[in-house]
């Protein structure tokens, strides 16, 4: 094929090329998260450590800046693997990742010759690099609203022990060292205000409560009742400091929340352009398509 036959070249649009990518995400996904898998293990047993949001144990996993470091790292690795995967697929005889194959599409030149390695590499690194850029921003998002909540990471002992002295050593006997316990406790406060004026009694709201079973656990539920009743006897002051405090980890939680909402519509209409362009273009070609200097055809070459 040469440019003296290009016009009659049938270019693959958005929508089967569209096909070709999910079947390629779900034949990739299954090696690579095992490799992933693989290299969490290896990393906990090399170090010691645990990731937080890997603990198959604890349901209320915890996102810490050292998981979304650590994921952000394995992300890049897979990422890495997954370009080499595609420009050995790409420059062998198959011209084709293996979903491209299956809806009979091919990548090639802009003359029809087969690409490079280094074309295959760009063609492929470009999309996945500003995947990769947004993974890494959800992680580090997540993580801060994770900082915003209290966790063993963010000194919450401290802060319990400065916002409510008067009762400080009971709490301590009673769930200090559960910080899930204290994120329901929270959780309750901020949603149950009547409590303080009597509109609702305790009992009312941890009946309430027994409907969320899988957010409160009958351990928890116990415990939050005896703390709400504790929590109606302290000094009008470590109230206040309460639900300041509350008010506070509200606010940025949900400013960071925006952050997040706003990070991905602006991920969204960069890929949305990105790839929309090969519903208009001529020989229906993607972003990647022009930088890298490719097409994808159907048929065989």
């Amino acid at each position: 094929m040469d440019n003296t036959v290009s016009n009659k070249v049938q270019y693959a649009g958005f929508w089967i090329r569209a096909g070709a990518y999910l079947l390629d995400l779900l034949i990739f996904m299954i090696p690579l998260s095992i490799l992933n898998y693989i290299m969490i293990n290896i990393f906990t047993s090399v170090t010691g450590l645990e990731l937080g949001s890997y603990e198959a144990e604890n349901y209320h996993a915890h996102i810490t800046q050292k998981d979304a470091m650590i994921h952000s790292v394995l992300q890049i690795i897979n990422s890495i693997i997954t370009v080499f995967i595609c420009k050995m697929f790409l420059t062998s005889k198959w011209q084709a990742t293996p979903g491209k194959r299956f809806m009979n599409i091919y990548v090639v030149g802009i003359s029809g010759e087969k690409i490079s390695p280094k074309t295959a590499i760009l063609r492929t690194a470009l999309p996945l690099f500003v995947s990769v850029l947004f993974i890494l921003s959800m992680n580090f998002r997540t993580a801060g609203i994770e900082k915003n909540l209290p966790t063993p990471d963010n000194n919450f002992v401290e802060e319990i022990k400065d916002i409510m002295p008067s009762t400080y050593d009971y709490f301590a006997n009673s769930a200090l060292d559960e910080v899930d316990i204290w994120r329901n406790f929270l959780s309750v406060v901020s949603l149950s205000p009547e409590i303080m004026n009597g509109k609702v009694t305790i009992k009312d709201t941890v009946t309430n409560l027994k409907f969320y079973e899988s957010l409160y656990s009958e351990e928890d539920i116990e415990i939050i009742e005896i703390m709400l009743e504790e929590y109606i006897k302290l000094s009008q002051e470590d109230i206040m400091a309460i639900q300041q405090h509350v008010v506070g980890m509200a606010t940025e939680t949900i400013a960071d929340i925006l952050k997040i909402l706003l990070v991905s519509l602006l991920f969204f209409i960069v890929f949305f352009i990105w790839y929309i362009m090969a519903v208009f273009t001529k020989e229906k070609t993607a972003f990647h398509d022009i930088v890298a200097k490719t097409r994808v055809i159907k048929g065989r070459p």
